[in-house]
């Protein structure tokens, strides 16, 4: 019965249940005027007038409400037995949702796809963020069903350790459960973007990848690339923006152009979130991307000096189809030395590109013995107004004597002042 209803049939239902034991004090003109007000919408206007009218009449043939005529001129709306069955049975099946994002650093396209499926099926959905700082925290009120996402391994104990306090639960993530994947139906469902109040889209189009770095799960997880839709699929067409989470779509060539081709069409601006593989890169590639409103910029990796003339081969290219900066992550402290993690960061300098270092988790423990070095080397790299302006050497000594550092003009000439 419930799944026969329209959204506008069960909001009637729902206000006319609250008036069962007053029924006449709920008529035709107040009914619009309350389910109106719900809706956000004009209850003078002829268009939500017939919707109304329309939606009664139906309610009215199925024996769920009827009429009965009070006084001269007003019909009053009262529910029938069935009714107030069915009533009870919307609200019945009507659930809460939590959904915890436990520590992803952009909005969890996973929840947002859940958020759509329970909003769907009447389900009020709630979002908690980043709740698992010790993996104790409490949540008092209860939840028909929980779902919880766990991106990072180092989070995997408190995660399960903050989910025990749930009876009914789904927990995800590859490190919590390499094998689960959203079901079908909701994997290819529109993500609801107003679970994090997010004014651009976000989606994959292939899923998987061909390389095999021993740093990245992804082969792992999700398998060799394959094209897995188009941005059609995940686009909120209100959204002048997509950011794109594909692994390597440069690995499907031919797919990689037909997506351009619908971000270009749709006079879209994208974000190639992931970064493309330099080493895939071709003049066919450059001359696409330079037709492109790529925001914030270009990104790549530059993870071994085994293709250094691939990396000068792409910032020539890009050059010449006046593409003059992109992005590099740079990751340090894995099958390199620190001479070689240095020369990558350099090289890129003296090309005038910007380089973003990407430590190893290992370099990142305290037992390791250039910790403290990896750090300050992220630290200056990563903040290109010391990157620009100062050698690692200078920037080293500033950092244990910030005294040297003037920020009294930075506010109006972002810039920093030098003490000598």
């Amino acid at each position: 019965m419930q799944s026969k209803l329209s959204k506008l049939q069960k909001t009637i239902l729902l206000t006319v249940y609250k008036y069962r034991k007053v029924p006449f004090e709920l008529n035709r003109r107040l009914l619009s005027r309350e389910i109106a007000k719900k809706n956000n919408k004009n209850h003078s206007t002829p268009s939500f007038q017939t919707s109304m009218c329309n939606s009664l009449k139906a309610l009215e043939q199925r024996k769920l409400i009827e009429s009965i005529n009070w006084g001269e001129y007003r019909s009053y709306v009262q529910l029938t037995k069935t009714g107030i069955s069915t009533v009870k049975e919307i609200k019945l099946r009507k659930q809460k949702i939590l959904l915890v994002d436990i520590d992803s650093e952009i909005p969890n396209l996973a929840l947002m796809k859940l958020s759509s499926f329970h909003k769907i099926k009447g389900d009020k959905v709630s979002l908690l963020k980043h709740p698992c700082i010790t993996g104790n925290e409490k949540i008092n009120h209860k939840f028909n069903k929980v779902y919880i996402s766990s991106i990072f391994e180092e989070n995997k104990d408190k995660t399960i350790q903050f989910s025990k306090q749930f009876d009914n639960i789904e927990l995800g993530g590859y490190f919590i459960d390499s094998k689960k994947e959203l079901p079908y139906k909701i994997e290819h469902i529109m993500p609801d973007y107003d679970l994090y109040g997010i004014n651009h889209s976000l989606g994959f189009t292939t899923r998987g990848c061909n390389r095999n770095c021993k740093f990245c799960i992804v082969p792992k997880k999700e398998g060799t690339i394959h094209p897995t839709g188009d941005i059609y699929e995940f686009w909120n067409t209100k959204h002048k923006h997509i950011v794109l989470l594909d692994n390597n779509i440069l690995s499907c060539p031919e797919h990689f152009k037909k997506i351009c081709n619908q971000i270009n069409e749709n006079k879209l601006s994208i974000d190639f979130n992931q970064g493309l593989d330099v080493r895939l890169l071709t003049e066919e590639h450059v001359k696409i991307l330079s037709t492109m409103k790529i925001k914030p910029e270009l990104r790549f990796a530059f993870d071994s000096l085994t293709y250094e003339t691939k990396v000068l081969t792409a910032i020539k290219l890009m050059k010449e189809y006046n593409i003059k900066r992109a992005l590099w992550y740079v990751l340090v402290g894995f099958n390199t030395t620190w001479e070689e993690d240095i020369h990558r960061i350099m090289l890129l300098k003296e090309h005038n590109q910007r380089p973003y270092v990407m430590r190893y988790k290992t370099v990142k423990e305290k037992d390791h013995p250039d910790k403290s070095e990896y750090a300050l080397l992220a630290s200056w790299v990563n903040q290109y107004r010391f990157f620009e302006s100062m050698t690692f050497d200078k920037f080293k000594e500033l950092t244990y004597d910030r005294s040297k550092i003037n920020y009294r003009n930075r506010l109006k000439t972002n810039c920093l002042v030098i003490e000598k």
